[in-house]
């Protein structure tokens, strides 16, 4: 005897009798009402001719379905900004609008009391896989209960899946795509995140169907987020092709099963299904991992490398795969459908809305559908046709200055005027030998001052140097390529500070920091260490001979890493290995061309060598350029430098800066 799923025809064809006729059981699934299905136990030799059978649609065995992640003060996630979700308040789209569409979150269940998640699900209901057994054969039952606590999370995927969908705007934690809509909780995987197919169809049905129970009426589930695979069709996709006739959108994984290879097909079921939407995965550089399943059934990729969201136990964590690329595309669905639902009914069907969102879409690789990432990464303001306009967030420059004395300033008037402007200014070409660092004060709206700044031990008067600079508005923003920039201020002294980021990046990005007062006069640098995705540690350091310095406004701006071209400007921002030392080292810019005079700037990201030091540079091109660690000489005259990494900006073109 075998376990399968038999789908009939239609409604009036469902029956017992075909099944009994060839020597079978029937198991469950007589009472899903929106697809014609049973579940049954049969005899091997007897599927073949059941298939036959002139009312019976498709006989399949009742296969596995898992979650598979490939990798384990509020903050956004990156792939939220990744998306621009923001964009939802520029469409007027307020809690009451995302409060009317329902997103079924079909997985291992919602961890329903999280702080995070509590407002918002509103219903759960739990299919379980018990067991009956007929003389020597036993087959799985489908067992529900009903209600948010019924479905509570015992594995952690499903409530790490609802935080990217819908995470509260509260001020804790994290903020889901569409902060306001209401949750289902439909847990149909048991703790070891599987479940057979019939258990999972059953729950598609009761979430078509909604808490009422009844298919057609207002509080049926509009969005299916289904982050789970399995290795064959099985009945499934007769389940999503009923789903979405019934009106859910079906948002499906297509796994994690990819090889790298497009000329493979590894994507899995549902997502195979032609009436599932079809996600892949990006990381925070728009690359598409290797095991994120490719194929011609991909519609569209979203970001699912390090994305961070809730966890079961009221906490949080990271995890990967399309399970968490999916909950992006869902929530943009449920935004979408919002704005639908503003004028009180919802017009558009699966097929438009499957359109809208390959009609919206960021194209990350070769032009047109491809394998991998299908059309491109659904953007929110796009999907939504708010498309804003770009908001200038900062600017870039190039001065070339000489110093007559420590008292000499020099004003850089901005080209745009800002609220909190963050200034970055390091380091100064190698005209002069005197080590040499940049020091700000005064920033203000649309100017700051700047000196070029020696130690002590020198007399002030330095030749002229070309040094960059970057202001950027304090907050966090995303660039034209996507990717993500925070800028902000921090009162540090000489002992190091912890400076937490409040945008979770995707991976550890370069930070430039630079003093923003002169609240003690004397010469003092920044030193940072210890960088990563969600924070560095930073201090002040004065010459060695003299120590101690007041605590000074430091400003510093984060930017996460990758080539690109950003508003007609080549941009690239990497960091070297752990090899620049007092001796010049040459950083090669890549493929790219920078033009003739880029705007550079760099920062140590390491303190592996503890005496006072800054950075300088020469030969800059547009291919690359020379850097060296360059330490006073306040206590000794050895200017010996242990390696460090250094984190560096390069543009091709001076300009403003614009926020998306």
């Amino acid at each position: 005897m075998t376990q399968v799923i038999v789908v009939f025809t239609d409604h009036a064809a469902r029956s017992a009798a075909p099944i009994e006729a060839a020597g079978g059981r029937v198991t469950g699934g007589m009472d899903i009402a929106f697809m014609p299905v049973a579940f049954a136990m049969v005899p091997e030799q007897a599927v073949r001719g059941l298939e036959r059978n002139p009312n019976v649609a498709g006989v399949y065995p009742d296969a596995i379905a898992t979650v598979d992640p490939a990798a384990s003060s509020q903050t956004t996630p990156w792939g939220i900004a990744r998306i621009e979700a923001q964009a939802a308040a520029t469409a007027g789209l307020d809690a009451a609008d995302q409060s009317q569409v329902q997103v079924a979150v079909i997985d291992t269940g919602i961890d329903y009391d999280h702080e995070d998640l509590r407002n918002n699900v509103d219903w759960g209901v739990r299919v379980t896989s018990g067991q009956e057994c007929w003389w020597v054969f036993c087959w799985p039952t489908e067992e529900r209960s009903y209600g948010k606590e019924a479905a509570d999370d015992d594995n952690g995927h499903g409530t790490h899946v609802a935080g990217t969908v819908a995470a509260e705007d509260n001020g804790l934690g994290v903020v889901g795509v569409a902060p306001h809509v209401s949750l289902y909780s439909v847990k149909v995987l048991d703790y070891s995140g599987s479940a057979p197919y019939s258990v999972i169809i059953t729950g598609m049905d009761e979430a078509v169907r909604g808490p009422d129970g009844v298919i057609g009426t207002e509080d049926d589930a509009d969005i299916l987020s289904m982050s789970l695979s399995g290795p064959t069709q099985g009945g499934l996709c007769d389940a999503v092709n009923s789903a979405t006739a019934a009106g859910s959108v079906v948002v499906a994984a297509a796994g994690n099963s990819g090889d790298g290879d497009t000329a493979t097909d590894d994507v899995r079921y549902p997502a195979k299904c032609a009436g599932a939407i079809a996600v892949a995965a990006t990381d925070s550089t728009d690359d598409t991992p290797s095991w994120s399943a490719e194929g011609p059934a991909v519609d569209v990729a979203a970001p699912g490398v390090s994305v961070y969201s809730t966890a079961r136990g009221n906490g949080y964590t990271t995890m990967s795969g399309t399970s968490m690329a999916t909950p992006h595309v869902s929530g943009t669905v449920a935004l979408l459908l919002a704005q639908d639902l503003q004028d009180g009914s919802r017009d558009l069907s699966p097929d438009d809305v499957r359109t809208r969102l390959v009609q919206s879409t960021d194209d990350v690789t070769a032009a047109g559908f491809d394998y991998d990432t299908g059309h491109g990464i659904p953007i929110v303001d796009q999907v939504l046709g708010v498309a804003q306009e770009p908001t200038a967030i900062g600017e870039t420059g190039r001065v070339t200055v000489s110093q007559s004395s420590r008292d000499q300033w020099h004003t850089v008037a901005l080209s745009n005027t800002y609220t909190n402007p963050v200034v970055v200014m390091e380091p100064p070409s190698y005209n002069g030998d005197h080590a040499l660092h940049v020091r700000v004060r005064n920033v203000a709206p649309d100017s700051f001052e700047f000196r070029l700044e020696e130690w002590l031990v020198a007399d002030g008067a330095h030749t002229s140097e070309t040094v960059s600079y970057m202001v950027v508005e304090a907050g966090s923003h995303t660039l034209a390529d996507g990717r993500t920039l925070e800028a902000g201020t921090v009162a540090v002294g000489e002992a190091n500070d912890v400076v937490a980021f409040d945008t979770q990046f995707g991976a550890t990005p370069v930070v430039l920091s630079q003093t923003q007062t002169v609240v003690e006069a004397d010469p003092v640098v920044t030193r940072m260490k210890d960088v990563s995705k969600d924070g560095f540690t930073v201090r002040l350091q004065e010459e060695e001979a003299r120590g101690g310095h007041a605590t000074e406004t430091v400003g510093y701006v984060a930017i996460a890493m990758g080539d690109s071209v950003v508003d007609g400007a080549a941009l690239r921002v990497a960091t070297t290995p752990n090899a620049v030392t007092h001796d010049w080292y040459r950083i090669d810019f890549g493929s790219q061309s920078y033009g003739t005079t880029p705007v550079f700037l760099a920062a140590q990201q390491t303190a592996d060598g503890g005496d006072p030091a800054g950075l300088r540079y020469r030969s800059l091109g547009s291919s690359g350029v020379d850097v060296k660690v360059e330490e006073e000489r306040s206590a000794d005259s050895e200017v010996g430098h242990t390696s460090e990494v250094v984190g560096y900006v390069v543009l091709g073109e001076a300009g403003t800066l614009y926020g998306y």
